[in-house]
């Protein structure tokens, strides 16, 4: 009983504490469009480069989004990347009715050693904007799934400029439709934030080794850094080729930014379960740097800070449960219900789904043990390829 007083009253602590935090860092590192910025420079300075891999349903509204930049004059080259659906035919169809968006065929053949596609289509597409256009200053890295407001690159582009950084990286607005997705998503992205703070990511004094936060939805380079770390063979075998950038990034001396950019950029990663599933099972273990302590600690956290207090409330309504147990336990599912509604508010979600809270951690737990399992001992594939496990991390195989 005194274990169990002891982890609710550490649950209460904690929850109370990030709804606390969270009040306070509301509007932190939020991004101003480039506000009382220098003047950023013409398109034709600006690289857009976009991977895609059978993303015949998002590619369209990609490039359409990507074509309506304010900026004038942009660069866009888009990296077909052996898609054996309709992706080639809707980028030729796209390439036929806009100047300036340049299809580079990434062919159907095997990777190359010790490439993943992701990182291998990045490093071609960017290699072949800079051979057309050697007096590119910036090269943009967008997601094929999504969708750029129509100021987003030159705001970006002012913000990179006004903070004189090497690499920018935003978080934009993550679209949920499905139950799932309302479900599973805020979890897992509430992990991520809960352990970088941006409010502090940016003021951090960055040491060779360390890996800071990044999105590979939106990474803004200063062309020149990004050649001076080798372009994506930095990150050629590495899952988490965003963050495994930045890491590059800090550790060759250069600077380094993310920011909040919801007005700038919208995403949606996945659509079904077995997306969600197959998605963060290649990410989970290895943003965990494919440590099983790591693994088991977190999970630990999720269980004794969500799924215990939880359990201990409901259990007081049909059982004897100590009525200071009870209270605590009680605040302590309060303040969490609370914290998942507040962050659902402000980041526009469907407050409906604050009560799935517990059935999204559960998903998380059973995530991360998959992930992990998947990683050193399964065959994942992620857009038609195999994913070979390794003791040493993930091989790409087709």
């Amino acid at each position: 009983m005194i274990i169990l007083e002891g982890l609710a009253w550490l649950a209460a602590c904690v929850w109370v504490g990030a709804a606390v935090r969270a009040i306070r860092t509301r509007s932190a590192n939020q991004s101003h469009l480039g506000e009382e910025s220098p003047q950023a420079p013409s398109g034709n300075r600006v690289a857009l480069i976009v991977p895609a891999r059978n993303e015949e349903g998002v590619i369209e509204q990609c490039i359409k989004s990507v074509v309506q930049q304010e900026i004038p004059g942009l660069n866009v080259w888009v990296l077909d990347d052996g898609s054996d659906d309709q992706t080639g035919v809707i980028l030729e169809r796209l390439a036929s009715q806009h100047e300036g968006l340049a299809i580079v065929n990434g062919g159907d053949e095997a990777l190359p050693g010790g490439w993943l596609g992701k990182p291998w289509a990045c490093q071609r597409a960017a290699k072949a904007a800079i051979q057309q256009r050697p007096d590119l200053e910036w090269l943009l890295f967008v997601d094929a799934d999504v969708q750029l407001q129509p100021q987003a690159v030159g705001a970006a582009v002012q913000e990179a400029m006004a903070h004189d950084v090497d690499l920018l990286s935003g978080l934009g607005n993550l679209e949920l439709k499905s139950f799932w997705e309302r479900v599973f998503q805020p979890v897992v992205a509430g992990l991520i934030l809960a352990g970088n703070d941006l409010s502090k990511i940016n003021e951090h004094q960055w040491k060779p080794g360390e890996s800071p936060l990044a999105n590979g939805q939106f990474l803004l380079f200063r062309r020149s850094a990004w050649e001076s770390i080798g372009g994506h063979q930095a990150v050629q075998n590495d899952v988490l080729d965003d963050v495994g950038l930045a890491k590059a990034v800090v550790s060759a001396g250069l600077k380094y930014r993310i920011v909040y950019m919801p007005s700038l950029f919208s995403v949606r990663m996945y659509e079904t379960l077995s997306d969600i599933w197959s998605g963060w099972s290649k990410n989970l273990f290895a943003g965990l740097g494919y440590s099983w302590s790591r693994l088991f600690w977190v999970q630990w956290l999720v269980v004794s800070l969500v799924l215990l207090p939880l359990a201990l409330v409901l259990a007081g309504t049909v059982a004897d449960v100590p009525v200071r147990l009870w209270g605590v336990a009680l605040v302590a599912t309060s303040a969490m219900f609370w914290v998942r509604a507040y962050l659902d508010y402000v980041f526009k979600q469907d407050l409906r789904f604050v009560v799935t809270l517990p059935l999204g951690s559960v998903m998380l737990v059973l995530l991360l043990l998959n992930s992990a399992i998947q990683t050193r001992w399964g065959r994942r594939s992620w857009k038609g390829r195999v994913i070979e496990s390794t003791t040493s991390g993930p091989r790409a195989t087709l």
